[in-house]
């Protein structure tokens, strides 16, 4: 069968196969690289939304404690409710900061039951009946941080596994390849066959 074929075709045949296993190689080169910088964002992403969020829940810690000793002094009446609130001021500041830097870095359809807890949490900072019932806000601190864990491990394993078409690109050149090494092995045999 190949004594048939001029010689000179077998070397135009492997410039061009040559020039299409490099083309191919920098493609893929590409791809992976643009995935691996996404990776790279992502997980950056979630290292600030987990500081995010421990400093939204944080704040709101602080202001549910400065509230009871607010409420503790004003009753007792030792200083004027102005001067007892005074230390929620920073800590609120940091609250609607993170909240808002938070609620701008959530994605409101993947990442919604997140949300919804911390606005939950955020109306509650100002709800004077929460702020004293450590109990009730307890619960809601620990409701947003189970969520929080609980999206952050997912979005982990979306990072460690790679994005979807770093997975389809990996998944093709390993078929590829397979063929490629299945396609040169019949040539071979069919090349040693046909001397023989």
């Amino acid at each position: 069968m190949f004594e048939q074929i001029p010689p000179t075709i077998f070397v135009a045949a492997g410039t061009i196969a040559a020039a299409l296993i490099s083309g191919t190689i920098a493609f893929l080169n590409l791809i992976i690289s643009k995935e691996q910088a996404v990776s790279e964002f992502r997980q950056r992403w979630i290292d600030a939304l987990r500081e995010e969020i421990a400093d939204f829940l944080s704040a709101a810690n602080s202001i549910s404690v400065h509230s009871q000793v607010a409420f503790a002094k004003r009753e007792s009446k030792e200083v004027p409710l102005e001067e007892a609130l005074e230390p929620l001021h920073d800590p609120l500041g940091r609250l609607y900061a993170t909240y808002h830097r938070i609620m701008l870095r959530l994605n409101p359809e993947e990442h919604k039951e997140l949300s919804v807890r911390i606005n939950v949490l955020e109306n509650a900072m100002s709800d004077p009946k929460v702020l004293v019932e450590p109990t009730t806000l307890g619960y809601m601190l620990a409701e947003v941080n189970t969520e929080a864990q609980s999206m952050l491990k997912k979005e982990w394993t979306r990072v460690k596994r790679g994005e979807a078409t770093y997975r389809v690109v990996k998944l093709v050149s390993a078929v590829l390849f397979g063929l490629a090494v299945l396609g040169t092995g019949f040539i071979i045999v069919e090349y040693i066959a046909g001397a023989a």
